[in-house]
């Protein structure tokens, strides 16, 4: 950050003065006085030296030569007998070690540019460590409750298989017992009609009397024969009806044979998934070990940089402003007006030394927060205990430095305000208020330059609790406006990891990122399209449907916006959030619109809120809707996995997968949502599903954006045929 001291005007002000006075105070001397011409032509100099700054020279290494070459030609003068050629050199001298601390502070502005840039990617390897973590965490798939519950299925089925043979195999043999019986039956009725036949051909033969006989006998023989038929007739009738027995028994062991062939393609896939999410954690967990193996690297260059070239660049400033302070002490007690004159100087001296304080202060913070990050990160990063050891020594150096600067700026206060009639002065004195302000908390973070603007660039220049809004406001923005580009991560960053609930939400939200990205990819790879422009197609299908109504009943059209830009989201909730948000005594910031309040607490330089206590009775609601949650990246995952695999060939299809497949999720959530939305939904906060032929009315709580109507395909005719049994 540029130095206060060269681009505030104030103080630019108070060193032109400063100049204009060396000639008061050389009024005493006489014309001929070496010093004093010494003196003139440093002043002189001085005055070409320091017109417009750095800006108006751009060549700090000539300035600086130029400056000491000042210095150097001054310094034999310092003891002068003449208090006011004394006073005078004093002043110039502390005027060109001034110009010189502003040039090495330019200098360390530089190398905190770099730091910045430094640990900007080390917060970026950060994430990145976290987020691939949590991936790898999210996509790691327990199969032992899915698996034993299929395999207690299948053994169920193995029964019920072992059931269907065995009733199978019963009634085949009953059917082949009773149609053996039969034949018999029939064959014993055809030997007796036979034996009646021959009986009745030898009546013609015999006397009457034996051939009635014979005709009584042979009738006998008939009511013999026909009682067999008959009962051959039941048994083939009985053995028919277990043939049928047989049929439906064969149907029944076939059915669970296919079912128990489903379950078995459950198992198939549940290992199928359990050793792609084993890879995918492989995988980010991969690519978490390079980030942190980088973020140590540029941790190690972020303190090497403090430790080196920024601490030699505010090491000699302060150097610098400290001499100049010497240099104006060794000039005696000055008298009258020339108090003013020495007061003036010794505050800008001041200023600049607190300015080189602070710009160290505020560099080793900005390490500080880097390395208490990389501390608590979870995963721990390899190499947390000396990210913690380091810490300790950070924060020692920054609280030593930012006390200094705090010293300095008060001193600086002081000397200004102890000169009257010189509005510079005073000005210089109200702004330093401000900076005193803003450095009360004890970070830099807060800390406003002297006309007010923010030192390090944060949003909101009054002291006190503003930035600290500004800058909450503006993470909320931030990540709820990338939402619109499919981003989840940064809503998850802002929640905190208080508890299990926090930290699963905060996993199903990058992986729902994750999933999300890789099936637009299959989408627009595949498909030549992606989920947004599919998303706006169904918009639009639905508005032109409303349209048609609309235009019937003599409306206007409808039609679908293009959806805002992440920046346009971004300054229309900024907007929102302008003048809402409050500051806590305790530093916390606290957003409460009447139904839900949020409390960010700063952890690490980031902001985060706590998610609200969940009130028991609503507890297995929100599981149910986690579930549902995790459930619906799997069901992404899935998409992605047919789309690659060309299972799913044209958007027809995948938008029929999505209607299909997504039937349970739906169903799975939305009586989940109606305890949770309440009155909202127009009494006891139900859902109502309907099937695609219904004709009663369902209605939606317009804030929810969904249609006014779920319709759910129907199933075709003689019912769907079954699926897979899915674990999830």
């Amino acid at each position: 950050m540029p130095s206060l001291l060269t681009t505030r005007h104030g103080v630019r002000s108070t060193a032109a003065a400063l100049l204009c006075a060396c000639g008061a105070l050389l009024s005493a001397c006489g014309e001929q006085h070496a010093g004093r011409r010494a003196v003139e032509r440093a002043r002189v100099d001085l005055e070409v030296l320091s017109a417009g700054g750095q800006a108006a020279n751009p060549f700090p290494a000539k300035r600086r030569d130029d400056l000491a070459k000042l210095a150097a030609s001054l310094e034999p003068h310092s003891a002068d007998s003449n208090q006011a050629v004394a006073q005078s050199v004093a002043v110039l001298l502390s005027r060109a070690r001034a110009e010189l601390a502003a040039i090495s502070l330019a200098g360390a502005d530089a190398h905190e540019r770099q730091l910045d840039s430094v640990l900007g990617r080390a917060q970026d390897l950060l994430d990145t460590w976290q987020r691939q973590h949590a991936l790898a965490d999210a996509s790691v798939v327990d199969p032992a409750e899915p698996m034993a519950l299929l395999r207690q299925r299948l053994g169920e089925l193995a029964e019920e298989l072992d059931s269907a043979t065995q009733a199978e195999r019963a009634a085949s043999a009953e059917a082949e017992a009773l149609a053996e019986q039969a034949a018999s039956l029939l064959a014993r009725a055809k030997s007796l009609a036979e034996q009646a036949t021959a009986q009745r051909a030898r009546i013609e033969t015999v006397s009457a009397t034996e051939g009635l006989e014979i005709a009584t006998a042979a009738a006998a023989l008939d009511r013999q024969a026909a009682a067999l038929d008959v009962s051959a007739t039941e048994m083939l009738a009985k053995a028919e009806a277990q043939r049928g027995l047989v049929a439906r028994a064969s149907r029944d062991a076939e059915g669970t044979r296919r079912r128990a062939a489903s379950v078995e393609t459950s198992v198939t896939q549940l290992a199928s998934r359990v050793q792609a999410g084993a890879a995918a954690a492989q995988a980010s967990r991969a690519l978490a070990e390079r980030a942190g193996a980088e973020l140590a690297e540029r941790l190690a260059e972020a303190a090497a940089l403090l430790s080196g070239p920024h601490k030699e660049a505010t090491d000699d400033a302060a150097r610098l402003a400290r001499q100049a302070q010497t240099d104006l002490r060794g000039a005696g007690t000055p008298s009258g007006s020339d108090r003013a004159t020495i007061a003036l100087a010794r505050g800008t001296a001041q200023q600049s030394l607190g300015e080189a304080l602070l710009n160290r202060a505020r560099s080793l913070q900005r390490l500080q927060r880097a390395l208490g990050a990389a501390a608590q990160a979870q995963p721990p990063l390899p190499g947390s205990e000396q990210h913690a050891a380091q810490l300790t020594a950070i924060k020692q150096e920054s609280a030593a430095a930012l006390a200094e600067a705090k010293q300095a700026f008060q001193d600086a206060r002081e000397d200004y305000q102890s000169v009257s009639g010189q509005p510079r002065a005073a000005q210089q004195a109200e702004r330093l208020d401000r900076v005193l302000a803003g450095l009360s908390g004890g970070s830099v973070s807060g800390a406003t330059g002297p006309d007010g603007g923010a030192t390090d660039g944060e949003p909101g220049g009054a002291a006190g609790g503003e930035p600290a809004l500004a800058q909450v406001r503006d993470q909320i923005a931030s990540a709820l406006a990338l939402i619109v580009d499919g981003k989840l991560s940064p809503l998850a960053e802002l929640i905190s990891e208080r508890d299990d609930t926090s930290r699963r939400l905060r996993a199903i939200l990058f992986k729902f990122e994750d999933s999300g990205t890789k099936l637009d990819s299959a989408l627009r790879a595949k498909l030549g399209t992606s989920f947004e422009a599919l998303l706006r197609e169904q918009a639009q299908a639905n508005a032109d449907q409303l349209s048609g109504l609309g235009a019937a009943a003599g409306g206007v059209p409808f039609s679908v916006d293009a959806p805002p830009t992440a920046s346009e989201a971004r300054q229309e909730i900024l907007k929102q959030l302008a003048q809402q948000g409050a500051l806590a005594p305790d530093g916390s910031v606290v957003f409460d619109d009447g139904t839900v309040a949020l409390t960010f607490r700063q952890t690490d330089g980031v902001w985060r809120f706590d998610l609200p206590e969940v009130p028991a009775e609503f507890a297995p609601v929100v599981a149910q809707v986690l579930t549902t949650l995790e459930q619906a990246g799997q069901f992404m995952d899935a998409l992605t996995e047919d789309i690659n695999s060309g299972l799913l060939r044209s958007k027809d299809e995948f938008v029929a997968a999505v209607i299909q497949r997504g039937r349970p999720l739906a169903l799975g959530l939305l009586p989940a949502l109606g305890p949770l939305m309440g009155a909202g939904l127009g009494g006891d906060g139900t859902f109502e599903v309907v099937p695609a032929d219904g004709s009663d009315d369902m209605p939606f709580p317009p804030g929810l954006g969904l249609p006014p109507r779920l319709e759910l395909p129907e199933d075709p005719p003689g019912g769907a045929e079954p699926g897979p049994e899915k674990p999830f």
